[in-house]
């Protein structure tokens, strides 16, 4: 089954990028990919999509509503097929389809604004369409530009205001889940070393329950930074065989109780 990955690369049109982002999509085995930030202009657009060399690849793209395209999709077509449903500035959403499994998810791809005001849309956005995504698997990951709470930020203004908490209570109210992760807590790092350094937890993977109740064994990775001040992500939603039962556990020190024959004779 393939993957999915997501990553603010923060400019698309050097060449040396291109090669990372190719590598990046062979190595991690991916069949659908958001790109983000990447500042690719409506007269370079064709130029880019060929240094890419991902040769079995199509691309959709969130420029008709940006003057420069904030958003990239790709997928592998020996993998999946993609229709694209919603887009705007701030997001893509598409419906995947996977060749091997004929199974449908749907994904949409964040690039927030970095203003209160502009990222209200998306809160907006997600609030209206979770009802109506909700019989299908909806995972939707990308750079929120936002946290969720106090402990999502190190260094830099710590104050937090009210406006803080939109982001918390569009996920509540969206009713979505924080698929679990590993890797980078603090996806977004300014760069500064010592006391000037701030981080950031700002990229993010959600999925509603459908898509947890087909994929529950979902996992996400952030990876370590290299050539972005973003964490890449990569969404794993595979088919896992399951485990065998789990092996009887037993801890000397219940023996050691008073009331422990007491308690096995309960049983």
């Amino acid at each position: 089954m393939f993957k999915v990955g997501c990553w603010n690369i923060w400019g698309l049109n050097n060449p040396k990028k291109h090669r990372i982002i190719s590598d990046w999509a062979h190595n991690s085995k991916l069949g659908i990919m958001g790109l983000l930030e990447t500042k690719i202009a409506p007269s370079n657009f064709d130029s880019v999509i060929a240094g890419l060399n991902l040769h079995s690849w199509s691309f959709v793209s969130n420029a008709n509503a940006s003057p420069t395209c904030r958003i990239l999709v790709g997928w592998d077509t020996k993998m999946v097929t993609i229709s694209c449903l919603h887009y705007s500035d701030q997001w893509v959403t598409c419906e995947a389809t996977s060749l091997a499994t004929n199974e449908t998810s749907r994904f949409t791809f964040v690039y927030g604004h970095n203003t209160p005001a502009g990222r209200g849309l998306i809160w907006e956005y997600i609030v209206q369409h979770a009802p109506q995504f909700s019989s299908s698997p909806w995972a939707l990951m990308g750079d929120f530009n936002a946290t969720i709470q106090p402990s999502d930020r190190s260094g830099g203004n710590l104050h937090w205001n009210g406006h803080h908490e939109d982001f918390g209570r569009c996920i509540h109210e969206a009713e979505l889940i924080h698929v679990p992760y590993s890797g980078l807590k603090f996806s977004w790092h300014n760069g500064q070393a010592g006391r000037y350094t701030i981080m950031r937890k700002l990229d993010w993977i959600f999925c509603n329950p459908a898509f947890l109740n087909t994929w529950p064994a979902v996992h996400s990775r952030f990876l370590p930074r290299d050539a972005s001040d973003h964490s890449a992500m990569i969404l794993d939603f595979s088919h896992h065989r399951p485990q065998g039962p789990s092996p009887f556990k037993f801890l000397n020190l219940w023996a050691d109780r008073d009331d422990f024959m007491d308690l096995v004779r309960a049983v």
